[in-house]
C-alpha cells in the first residue's frame, strides 16, 4: 500500500510540475505576443505576477520599476497587496536597509528575508509590514540584457518563510520576463523620442512640430480666438561653425533651446524645424503678445554665453519672422508666411523682429 500511495504522489507531483511548465510556456508566449502589439507595461507586469500567484496561491508578488534618476523604486504592478503597501512604497529610494526590494536594487543582488519581524533591512518598514500582515519578502533584482538594474520582483508571504528549489524556479521566470517586457517599453519609447524630437536639442523636430501645431490650429477653427507664429534663426551660424567648429555651434544651438524654454509659456508648442531655424507656435496670443514674446527671446539671445575648454563664445543673435494667423492658413501656409518676414529682418539687418504683411 505504501508503495502505490508513493506512486500516487509521484505521478501526483509530476502532473503539477507539467501543469506549471505548460502554465509558464503559455504565459512565456502571451507575453511575447503582447509586447509585439504593444500592450502596457502595467498589463503585461501584471498578467506575470498573476501567473505566478495561480503558481503559489499563498503568495503576494510585486514588480517595482527604478525611476529615471536610477535612486528610486517606483510601483509596476502587484494587484494583490493593499493600496496602502503599495502607495507606501511607491518612489522609496533604494539603499540597504531600505526593505527587500530597496537593498535588492542597491546591492544588484538577491535578497532573501525569512522573517521580516526580525531581520534588520525592515526594521524602519515593520509597521508597514505589520499592517499588512506580511511576513517574509523574498526580493529579485530585474536586470536588462546589459547588466543594468531595470527594477525587482519581489514575493511575500503572510508567514515567515524560506525559498524552496521551486520558488527559485518562480523568480528566475518572473524576473526573466519582466526583463524582457521592460527593456522592450525603453526601446520603444527611445525610438518614439528618436522620432518626434531633435536629438541635439530636445525640441519636438519638425514633423512632431506640424503635428501639435494642426491641433492648436484645429482648436481655433472650433472655439475661436487668436493664434501667432514665431519663426527664427541664428545669424551668420556657418560663419561661427567656421570659426569655432562644429561642436560650439551644436552648443550654441542648445543653448539657445535652453533660452527658448525658459522664455515660453507651458502651452507655447516649439520646434527645431531645420539646421539653425526654430518655430514657435504661440496659441491664444495676438500679433502685439507675439511681438513682445519675439523681442524677448531676440535680447536673452543675444546675451548667451557659450563657454568651451578653450574660449567663451559671445554674441551671437537672431533674426525673427512674424505672422497673426487672420485667415484661418494650415500650418504649412502659416510657415511661408513668417518666413517671408524673417527673410525681411535678414535682409534689413539681422537680429531683429518683423511682421508678415498680407
Amino acid at each position: 500500500m505504501s508503495w502505490v500511495g508513493e506512486k500516487r504522489l509521484s505521478n501526483f507531483s509530476d502532473i503539477t510540475s507539467h501543469w506549471k511548465n505548460e502554465l509558464r510556456n503559455r504565459s512565456h508566449d502571451n507575453m511575447l505576443e503582447m509586447v509585439a502589439r504593444g500592450t502596457s507595461l502595467d498589463d503585461i507586469l501584471n498578467i506575470i505576477i498573476k501567473t505566478i500567484e495561480v503558481e503559489d496561491n499563498s503568495s503576494f508578488c510585486s514588480i517595482l520599476l527604478l525611476s529615471e534618476d536610477e535612486k528610486h523604486l517606483v510601483m509596476g504592478a502587484a494587484p494583490s497587496l493593499p493600496s496602502f503597501y503599495n502607495d507606501a512604497i511607491n518612489g522609496v529610494e533604494i539603499g540597504i536597509g531600505v526593505g527587500s526590494c530597496g537593498t535588492a536594487a542597491y546591492l544588484k543582488e538577491r535578497v532573501i528575508v525569512e522573517n521580516i519581524m526580525e531581520h534588520e533591512y525592515w526594521k524602519d518598514y515593520l509597521e508597514l509590514a505589520v499592517k499588512a500582515n506580511l511576513k517574509s519578502c523574498w526580493s529579485e533584482p530585474i536586470i536588462s540584457s546589459d547588466g543594468k538594474i531595470l527594477g525587482t520582483f519581489a514575493i511575500y508571504h503572510q508567514n515567515p518563510r524560506v525559498p524552496k528549489k521551486e520558488d527559485f524556479d518562480r523568480i528566475n521566470f518572473a524576473t526573466n520576463l519582466a526583463s524582457i517586457a521592460i527593456e522592450n517599453r525603453k526601446v520603444r519609447k527611445e525610438l518614439e523620442y528618436r522620432a518626434y524630437f531633435d536629438f541635439l536639442t530636445a525640441l519636438p523636430n519638425r514633423r512632431y512640430f506640424i503635428e501639435q501645431s494642426e491641433l492648436e490650429i484645429s482648436r481655433k477653427l472650433r472655439y475661436g480666438g487668436s493664434l501667432s507664429l514665431i519663426m527664427f534663426d541664428i545669424d551668420h551660424f556657418k560663419i561661427l561653425n567656421d570659426n569655432y567648429g562644429h561642436k560650439t555651434g551644436d552648443l550654441v544651438l542648445q543653448k539657445i533651446a535652453d533660452i527658448t524654454r525658459s522664455v515660453l509659456r507651458d502651452i507655447d508648442i516649439i520646434g527645431r524645424i531645420g539646421g539653425e531655424e526654430f518655430a514657435i507656435l504661440l496659441p491664444q496670443t495676438d500679433i502685439n503678445e507675439a511681438k513682445n514674446v519675439a523681442e524677448r527671446l531676440r535680447l536673452e539671445i543675444s546675451k548667451g554665453i557659450v563657454k568651451t575648454n578653450k574660449e567663451k563664445v559671445t554674441n551671437f543673435t537672431a533674426s525673427f519672422g512674424i505672422v497673426l494667423d487672420t485667415k484661418n492658413k494650415n500650418i504649412d501656409e502659416l510657415l511661408i508666411s513668417a518666413d517671408t518676414a524673417l527673410y525681411e529682418a535678414k535682409n534689413s539687418g539681422r537680429n531683429k523682429v518683423c511682421t508678415f504683411n498680407e
